[in-house]
């Protein structure tokens, strides 16, 4: 029978970490969608059906330009929700959260 490692009481002094705050905030995204059916640019897959929403913020100078100048995606700006983890590193691709004021739709 196998001992149990871990059913030591804590010490004085230690304890669980706090859980992260999450809030939801509406931020500016880049809508990129690729002009035909897939399409690769900066280590990302574009498609033209499923938009891929990029943090600006997370892109440096040279890799907007690269985007920017490619005949091959559509770019726009769009505003859309997403949750936050505090003391999280932005991420570079951002994926929205459905506003919980708005009953989903419904499968018939």
């Amino acid at each position: 029978m196998a001992k149990n490692q871990n059913n030591n009481p804590p010490k004085d002094g230690d304890q669980t970490p706090p859980t992260p705050k999450v809030e939801m905030r509406e931020v500016n995204v880049l809508d990129v969608r690729s002009v035909g059916k897939g399409f690769r640019r900066l280590g990302l897959g574009f498609t033209q059906d499923q938009p891929t929403y990029l943090n600006p913020a997370a892109l440096n100078q040279e890799q907007l330009e690269t985007l920017k100048n490619e005949s091959s995606l559509r770019i726009i700006g769009a505003r859309i929700n997403v949750a936050v983890t505090e003391g999280a590193p932005e991420s570079l691709v951002l994926v929205p959260v459905a506003d919980a004021a708005e009953p989903a739709e419904a499968d018939e």
